[in-house]
């Protein structure tokens, strides 16, 4: 049995990495300076009411090869008999170097692959890299797997306005591949351009739809509704965007990342 594990960084919600059996490593967020792992003791809200109340006194740091030996130890014990161990170097904060350390110590091998993403990209090469292994796959087929899904996974998101009167811009991409799509003057124009922008390739999806602090929500939900709206074989989960992007982020900014199902 392949064991798949990957960071906080990849905003993988708790219930799919429960669900599919992914050891999450935590990253360190420090806020007013104070110290918290990422998705135990510091959840979304949290964060956002923080940097609100801190400003710019946020900084995210990888995790210790320690912690990340213990997700191995607690893959192995599960039964895994090898492990993919998922990170990415495009990330504010790169786990790659704690990942690689910790490999040293480890009961069984393990790979590690630098997916090249960012955010929920990450979390969608770890969804399909259990899903893969859960198939059957082997090693080998799950890093083959994830070297072309990498360039499959589309991105989308939009960014709501410091002022009322200033529209909502709609972009794809991802660092210095970002394309603008629209600035829509209505949140409706802007689901409609990220809806049409996700919905334009072909087939069966897996779609993540993220929100950053709580007023992204309500975009997030129309984004939805819309989604689920056109009868396409999709499979659609909820996640949250966290401290590595709310560093560069408006709270409100809301992502959607879309990769081909099977």
């Amino acid at each position: 049995m392949i064991g798949i594990c990957t960071d906080s960084g990849s905003q993988l919600p708790a219930s799919l990495a429960a669900r599919l059996g992914i050891e999450v490593v935590p990253l360190t967020v420090t806020v007013g300076g104070r110290e918290f792992l990422e998705g135990i003791d510091l959840d979304v809200d949290q964060l956002y009411a923080m940097f609100a109340d801190e400003g710019d006194e946020l900084t995210v740091a990888q995790p210790s090869p320690g912690q990340c030996a213990v997700a191995y130890e607690a893959l192995a014990e599960r039964g895994c008999s090898s492990i993919v161990s998922i990170h990415s170097s495009l990330a504010d904060c790169n786990a790659l170097h704690a990942a690689r350390l910790a490999t040293r110590s480890a009961p069984v091998p393990v790979r590690i692959v630098d997916c090249g993403s960012v955010s929920f990209g990450v979390g969608c090469c770890a969804w399909a890299a259990a899903d893969a292994a859960l198939g059957g796959a082997s090693v080998e087929g799950v890093v083959e797997m994830l070297d072309t899904l990498v360039a499959n996974v589309d991105h989308v998101f939009a960014i709501n306005p410091a002022a009322p009167d200033v529209g909502i811009y709609v972009a794809s991409g991802i660092g210095e591949g970002v394309d603008a799509i629209t600035c829509a003057l209505t949140t409706a124009h802007a689901v409609e351009a990220m809806a049409g922008h996700v919905l334009g390739r072909a087939g069966a999806l897996r779609i993540g739809v993220g929100a950053g602090a709580k007023e992204a929500l309500p975009l997030a939900d129309e984004l939805e509704l819309a989604l689920r709206a056109v009868g396409r074989p999709i499979e659609l989960i909820r996640y949250r965007i966290g401290a590595g992007m709310a560093q560069r982020m408006r709270p409100g900014t809301v992502g959607c990342f879309a990769f081909p199902a099977g």
